[in-house]
């Protein structure tokens, strides 16, 4: 390991020395150097996350797993993998699929309805349980855009609900 690390480590300051007399001679610029560094950088952190195999089930037809929250927050650290067999299952409350598979299952659900800790390993549900393996989550924490909350125009965020001449609403009660 330590000689891969020295090995790593030499390549780098090899590509960054040529990457200086490159500049020095004027065959490119700054600007584009700093690209290239970006890039570099990018480049060495992206080959050093760790790979996990995951896969989610159980869902709503439709479901796109590439533009749910926690696949989006998980990607910026490790390279993850939609995989058949996989290390980690992500199901919801829309069917039992996930019975089928040997590996950690990890229960996420927007409505509100209290995991089975006989069944999944870890939930995150906006219900309150109290366990160590349960993560209390409120459901606008995953589908708010919060680019758009921090927007100085209010009235482009509110747009389309002030325009909206609809309604629709109901009321249940034990």
């Amino acid at each position: 390991m330590i000689k891969l690390f020295h090995q790593l480590a030499f390549t780098s300051l090899f590509y960054l020395n040529l990457l200086n007399v490159i500049i020095s001679l004027g065959i490119i610029s700054w600007n584009i150097s700093l690209y290239i560094l970006d890039f570099w950088f990018y480049y060495n952190k992206l080959l050093s996350k760790q790979t996990i195999y995951i896969k989610y089930v159980d869902y709503w037809y439709g479901f796109d797993h590439q533009s749910e929250y926690f696949w989006i927050l998980l990607s910026n650290e490790f390279n993850l993998v939609y995989s058949d067999n996989p290390d980690f299952i992500i199901y919801s409350n829309y069917g039992l699929e996930h019975l089928q598979y040997n590996c950690i299952w990890i229960f996420i659900s927007y409505e509100n309805e209290r995991p089975n800790f006989n069944v999944c390993d870890f939930a995150m549900t906006p219900d309150y349980c109290n366990s160590r393996y349960h993560y209390q989550m409120p459901v606008f924490a995953t589908v708010i855009d919060k680019k758009r909350l921090i927007q100085t125009n209010k009235d482009e965020l509110f747009f389309d609900w002030k325009n909206r001449d609809q309604f629709c609403s109901f009321v249940v009660s034990n």
